[in-house]
């Protein structure tokens, strides 16, 4: 039997599906054992935080719903798997993926209530590993603790997160990219002309702290950027502040895909920090899907070598970070002195980057539906040694 692949999509403020849930939510099966106030509850998804709606997906297909709520080290979980697809193992690979940190990560606690009544939802979550923690009248707390291993099987990637943590407890207020530079500045304003993207809805993956929503913003485009860094994420909205359409949000962009289709993408030096075949391959077709059909898309300043260099390209397959170290030899663990672009120096490890040449990222694009109008070889810069953008758009 084929593992289960489920899509978590965030629900947003006036979301067209919203009718379609509270129709879901007042099925009999589903309303007996979970009450909502149909008036005010998807408002209360959608605004308030630390709470978390996502709509669940099976292939295209809407399956169930994960609610969950952030209070410190602490989620609080509430899911429902649609009448018609129970019995698939959908709830258990939702509380598989939720304990492995999708689609939020970092806490050391799961927390759920059950009514006492509830027969296969006590079977499930005690089959998953949680523990009765608490009773109240007719409900019963189940609680899951994740385990010291279980933190060590975070994504890779990760790995962003703790330096941007290292960086900024070292005293440096900056790290990435500037919303003052100016070939990256140069580069989207000729980008958002040349495909009429002002005032048009610009998605941005991997967006870091924030410099390319302030262009972009400024550039007159609405704004919403996406990053598995939440401190990465905060000091975007800091950077943000004067421009109100602009929103940012924590997700996982290998594992998770956002609500709706934009205009157009941007992915600014947040590719090639993806080793694996599986997540390369993922992270594409969710940033296809993420788009208008002939929507453009810019990858920009991606860590490039020349063609034909088999010493810097991999051509391999990578299944996980630990095959790339063998094949690269590289260390991520042991911190190194960095110095930042305004002289500050901090001790932080290298951070997991896979370069291609023109041919290979070609194919790769190609290959998820994209297709490439422009491959340009960049200069060196302070940011990446060698780097190359290149321009594509959604194939249809």
């Amino acid at each position: 039997m084929n593992p289960l692949y489920l899509r978590y999509v965030k629900l947003m403020p006036g979301d067209c599906d919203i009718p379609t849930l509270l129709d879901i939510h007042r099925l009999p099966g589903i309303a007996r054992f979970i009450g909502i106030d149909p008036e005010h509850y998807f408002d209360y998804v959608t605004s308030s935080v630390g709470v978390y709606y996502y709509k669940v997906y099976m292939d295209r297909e809407l399956v169930g719903s994960l609610h969950l709520e952030r209070d410190g080290d602490v989620l609080s979980l509430s899911l429902l798997v649609i009448p018609v697809y129970q019995n698939r193992g959908i709830a258990s690979r939702i509380l598989e993926d939720v304990k492995s940190g999708m689609p939020i990560p970092d806490f050391s606690e799961i927390r759920v209530s059950v009514e006492r009544e509830n027969a296969p939802s006590l079977h499930l979550f005690e089959k998953a590993g949680f523990v009765l923690s608490g009773e109240e009248d007719e409900l019963l707390e189940y609680s899951y603790h994740i385990t010291r291993r279980q933190h060590m099987t975070e994504p890779y990637y990760m790995a962003y997160e703790k330096r941007y943590r290292a960086v900024f407890a070292a005293g440096v207020s900056h790290w990435g990219h500037s919303p003052d530079d100016a070939v990256l500045t140069e580069t989207l304003r000729q980008w958002v002309d040349d495909n009429h993207l002002r005032g048009k809805h610009i998605l941005e993956y991997a967006c870091g702290e924030g410099a390319c929503g302030v262009i972009l913003s400024r550039l007159g485009c609405c704004y919403h950027g996406v990053d598995i860094s939440p401190t990465a994420v905060e000091k975007a909205r800091e950077a943000l502040r004067e421009f109100p359409d602009a929103t940012v949000e924590v997700l996982d962009m290998v594992k998770n895909t956002v609500s709706g289709q934009y205009d157009g993408a941007l992915d600014c030096m947040g590719f090639h920090m993806l080793v694996t075949d599986s997540d390369r391959t993922a992270y594409l077709r969710n940033a296809r899907d993420s788009l208008k059909d002939c929507a453009p898309m810019l990858f920009f300043r991606q860590s490039y070598r020349s063609d034909g260099d088999p010493k810097a390209v991999y051509r391999g397959e990578i299944r996980s970070l630990g095959e790339w170290e063998a094949v690269t030899g590289s260390d991520y663990s042991t911190p190194q002195l960095r110095r930042t672009a305004t002289g500050a120096e901090v001790l932080i490890p290298l951070v997991p980057a896979r370069a291609n040449d023109r041919e290979g990222y070609i194919a790769e694009m190609e290959r998820a539906g994209f297709t490439v109008e422009n491959f340009a070889e960049m200069a060196e810069s302070e940011a990446i040694r060698y780097a190359a953008s290149i321009y594509v758009r959604k194939r249809i």
